[in-house]
């Protein structure tokens, strides 16, 4: 099946009305939904067991009819290329010209902000994607699809933790081998912050300082917040990735040359010394 041929519905529903949604689904051969199962897994923790049997029962169906799911508890995806948007996000309510970035994101509101602080700097989401709770189609699974369109130079994501490191890993790996940046801002970093995000869409806390290492071995760039991660999206836009790790500041401001040469040994970056002609 192509991609033109692939079908695609999409719903908002109350929990309990989930079973008589989508076995009709199947039934009529959509190979696509995504849902938004009414604030799956962020209600009390008395139906926490009857979400999650619900989300069994959608996911035994889906797979016995070739059905894919994002989701549930997102906010659908936006294909700005072909003008397909599948979204419930207010994102979508303003000009969402396509450009060269690809954006996953586990939280949907969050992630429309950050897509809207995008915008505002006219940086083109070709793709914005809301993954939730990732019942079936996962984020790195997702992520790989986006990298792999020629149109697309930089990829970047929002993660409230790691489902799937293996698959992760291989989505550093392609990205390097197609020569294109993968940009990710995972929070989750402290104690309250990892349960708030398990309390979100479920995802697993990763100790921050193995997320780190794993992302300096397998060359993914890690934004400490959206403003940041906007930062190297523009300059990621504009230049080549750097060859090396060698660095020359050209600055009005001998403290700000100062500031910027410390951060840079913190980083691992090295400031040849000028020659005695230079200097």
């Amino acid at each position: 099946m192509t991609r033109e041929e692939i079908l695609l519905q999409k719903k908002a529903t109350a929990l309990n009305a989930i079973r008589k949604l989508y076995h009709p689904l199947t039934k009529h051969g959509y190979t696509y939904y995504e849902g938004e199962g009414s604030r799956m897994e962020q209600i009390s923790f008395d139906v926490e067991r009857i979400i999650k049997q619900l989300e069994k029962e959608l996911l035994e169906v889906a797979r016995k009819s070739g059905v894919r799911i994002c989701g549930p508890n997102c906010l659908g995806l936006i294909n700005a290329f072909e003008s397909v948007y599948a979204t419930f996000s207010q994102y979508a309510d303003g000009d969402t010209h396509s450009g060269p970035v690809g954006f996953v994101s586990h939280s949907g509101a969050f992630g429309t902000a950050i897509a809207a602080l995008a915008r505002r700097r006219e940086i083109g989401l070709g793709y914005f994607v809301n993954t939730g709770n990732e019942i079936d189609l996962g984020f790195s699974e997702i992520m790989q699809e986006i990298l792999l369109d020629p149109r697309i130079k930089v990829v970047a994501g929002y993660l409230e933790g790691i489902k799937d490191g293996f698959a992760l890993k291989k989505l550093a790996k392609s990205a390097i081998e197609h020569n294109k940046p993968l940009v990710l801002t995972k929070v989750g970093r402290l104690g309250a912050g990892a349960l708030a995000a398990a309390s979100h869409t479920g995802s697993l806390a990763v100790e921050d300082g193995l997320f780190d290492a794993v992302a300096r071995q397998y060359g993914i760039i890690r934004a400490r917040n959206e403003e940041q991660m906007l930062d190297i999206l523009e300059v990621m836009l504009y230049t080549s990735p750097p060859a090396g790790n060698r660095l020359g500041i050209i600055t009005q401001s001998g403290g700000a040359a100062v500031m910027m040469a410390d951060r840079a040994e913190e980083l691992g970056l090295v400031m040849p010394r000028l020659t005695p002609e230079s200097e």
